[in-house]
This record gives C-alpha cells, sequence and structure tokens, in this order.
C-alpha cells in the first residue's frame, strides 16, 4: 500500500510539473485541415494550459501584452507561406513580435515550413545583423527547401543532432514518403542546431533544418523549419512536444531558482 501511494504522489507531482507552462498557441495557417488544432491537441493531451490564437482567422499578431501573459508562445504556420501574421500580414517585421522578443524573459518556438518562403520567395538568402531571422532566430542563412533543391526527391526524416541540449527527441517521419520545401538552414556560431534532414543517401542530409538560439541574458528561441503536423502519427507529434516543453519547463526552472 505505501508503495502504491509513493508511485500515485510521483505521478500526481510529474503531472503538476509538466503543467506548469502557461502558453500561448499562435495559429498562423490558412490550411484546409485544422492542422493548427492537431498540433495543439497535443497540448490538450499533455494537460498544458494554453489559449489558442487563431491569427489567421481574426487577420491579426497578438499583441506584445498578450503574448506577455504566458510562460511561452507556439507560433505555429503549418505549411502556409502566405501573407503570414509572423511578418505582420504583409512582408515586413512584425513589431508586437519583435518588441516581445527583446525582452530577456521572451520564449518562443516557432514551428511550420515556408514561413521564410513568404517573406523571401526561394532559398537561399543570407542574413545579417537588422534580420529577424538573424537577429531572433539565429539564422544566418535561408539555405535550402526540400523538393525544390534537392532534384524534387524530399527529405525522407529529421533527425536530432548528437548531443543537442533536448532529452528525449527521436527522429521524425512523415505520413508520406518524403517532406516537401521543409526548410534547411545555414546558422550563427551562438546558435546550436537541433534537426538536420537525414536519410540514408539523402542529398541535403545534415543541413540543419532547427535551431535553438538563446545568447546570455535574451529571449530563448526554438525554430523548427518543418511542420509537426505531417509527422508520421499522433505518438510521434505528442512525444516531440511533450520532450520540448518537458525541457523548456526545466530551463525556466532552473532560471528562476533561488541561489544557493
Amino acid at each position: 500500500m505505501q508503495k502504491l501511494f509513493y508511485l500515485l504522489l510521483f505521478l500526481v507531482m510529474g503531472f503538476s510539473a509538466s503543467a506548469q507552462l502557461n502558453v500561448l498557441f499562435v495559429n498562423d495557417s490558412g490550411d484546409a485541415f485544422d492542422n493548427g488544432e492537431y498540433v495543439a491537441s497535443a497540448l490538450d493531451s499533455l494537460g498544458y494550459d494554453y489559449v489558442f490564437f487563431d491569427a489567421y482567422a481574426q487577420n491579426v499578431s497578438p499583441t506584445l501584452a498578450e503574448m506577455n501573459d504566458y510562460d511561452l508562445v507556439i507560433w505555429y504556420t503549418s505549411t502556409w507561406g502566405l501573407s503570414l501574421q509572423l511578418w505582420n500580414g504583409g512582408d515586413s517585421t512584425n513589431i508586437e513580435l519583435q518588441a516581445y522578443l527583446a525582452q530577456p524573459n521572451a520564449n518562443l518556438w516557432l514551428v511550420g515550413l515556408d514561413y521564410l518562403y513568404d517573406r523571401y520567395g526561394g532559398a537561399p538568402v543570407s542574413f545579417q545583423s537588422g534580420d529577424f531571422a538573424y537577429d531572433n532566430l539565429g539564422i544566418s542563412k535561408y539555405a535550402v527547401q526540400s523538393y525544390a533543391d534537392d532534384n524534387a526527391a524530399g527529405v525522407p526524416l529529421v533527425t536530432p543532432v548528437s548531443g543537442q541540449p533536448i532529452p528525449g527527441l527521436t527522429d521524425l517521419d512523415w505520413q508520406f514518403s518524403t517532406l516537401w520545401y521543409a526548410d534547411g538552414f545555414e546558422l550563427r556560431p551562438e546558435a546550436t542546431p537541433i534537426y538536420l534532414f537525414g536519410g540514408s543517401g539523402y542529398a541535403l542530409s545534415g543541413t540543419p533544418t532547427a535551431v535553438w538560439y538563446h545568447p546570455s541574458g535574451e529571449a530563448r528561441v526554438l525554430t523548427y523549419g518543418f511542420d509537426l503536423a505531417q509527422t508520421s502519427n499522433f505518438n510521434l507529434l505528442r512525444s516531440n512536444v511533450a520532450s520540448v516543453l518537458t525541457w523548456w519547463n526545466a530551463e525556466l526552472t532552473a532560471t528562476h531558482a533561488p541561489m544557493s
């Protein structure tokens, strides 16, 4: 009986810890398949408190004040590369998002593909100081897109980088044999690659497609250049979200822990 009590206590404590982050989920996609709702349902499944902000339906970005009400902003674009609120609905800097990321306590997880295509067209495009991708995402070059730059093959899977900091990440494959138009990056030296294009013999294998960027004293930003809604099954999607948010919560808890 005592063992059962401690097991139940452990499970309750584990659930409470996993649910600490309060999340704003920004749906910035006009796809016809409810991909935003599908990805957000992983948060439901894991017990996170979140608000679903439909930027596409409202044709507006969340404000700085709205984003500041949450521990983490998940900005999801799916495969929708058209008039994204990420770019203020008109291929320009989103002042509210820029102001949010200027704060050292900001936390953003950008997920999707074609958001760079929306503003810049096809790869390659190099970035420098003053560009959103360089300053806030740690990306120095929008280097390639799968399918567009791999002789119409598409990327078979993405694989976590050896030594990257997020425990529990696994290979991600897709509902289809390959994923088209996933984005490959070159990174600033301060940035950490998280996922690479993978697949035996794939032409663009080894290209970073996800990046963690957190310079000392600045915002935390994780960028995925692929669409989680396209993973091969819900359990794979859920596991990825669980790993990222558990780790992120630990990052924030460690940051705010009292000094010994």
